[in-house]
């Protein structure tokens, strides 16, 4: 069941179950394995490849730290980017590669207030795993470069970081949600997390155009 209002453009999702099999809230079973430290994101980048917004004006690469631990040990991820235009309008996507993260995990502090665990498997392919503190975690749509103007349904990290970036689980309507970076919205205060979904029991207001 997904309860929908309008956010300043944007649909607050309310995620009422899992998002496929992959996304599940923590049980007393999962305390019991050894969690990475909380994430710390630290980006490195090159800062010729942002515009007068902070945002990147052309595509390539930047490193993440504090994200992933191996073992107790940081890993760093790096992350590709890609430029695509969309209905006259510039959308980037921020893709992290996994090909050299099978056995790390991370631990990331969400905008609900509640913590998203990752777990990347260190055999076969690198399909992470992933875990939710909360039973009910909120999300909200956002075009991703290449999605031809569809809508991608993302969770959120708390932080926004260098570059306007924030991390998030995107592609949660799908069966292989999959981790990326996304740029953040308006200004600091907007972009800080949205207001609560109203509960199973409360009916949803009804929606307001954005101005």
């Amino acid at each position: 069941m997904i309860s929908r209002t309008s956010a300043g453009g944007l649909f607050i999702l309310a995620l009422l179950v899992g998002c496929g099999p992959r996304l599940r809230s923590t049980t007393a079973a999962d305390k019991a394995v050894v969690e990475p430290p909380v994430a710390k994101l630290t980006l490195h980048f090159d800062a010729a490849k942002l515009d007068e917004n902070h945002k990147y004006k052309e595509g390539g690469k930047f490193t993440v730290a504090g994200l992933f631990f191996k073992a107790g040990q940081p890993e760093e991820a790096t992350v590709n980017v890609t430029l695509a235009e969309q209905a006259g309008k510039v959308t980037r996507g921020y893709d992290v590669e996994l090909e050299n993260l099978g056995g790390a995990q991370a631990k990331v502090e969400m905008w609900d207030g509640g913590f998203l665990t990752i777990s990347i498997p260190d055999k076969g392919a690198p399909a992470p795993l992933f875990e939710t503190s909360n039973e009910s975690i909120k999300a909200v749509g956002v075009p991703l470069a290449g999605g031809q103007g569809s809508e991608s349904t993302c969770y959120f990290a708390k932080e926004v970081l260098d570059g306007q970036l924030r991390f998030a689980l995107c592609e949660l309507q799908s069966q292989e949600p999959r981790l990326a970076f996304v740029d953040a919205v308006g200004t600091a205060a907007e972009a800080e997390a949205p207001p609560a979904a109203p509960s199973p029991e409360t009916p949803a207001p009804a929606a307001t155009p954005a101005n």
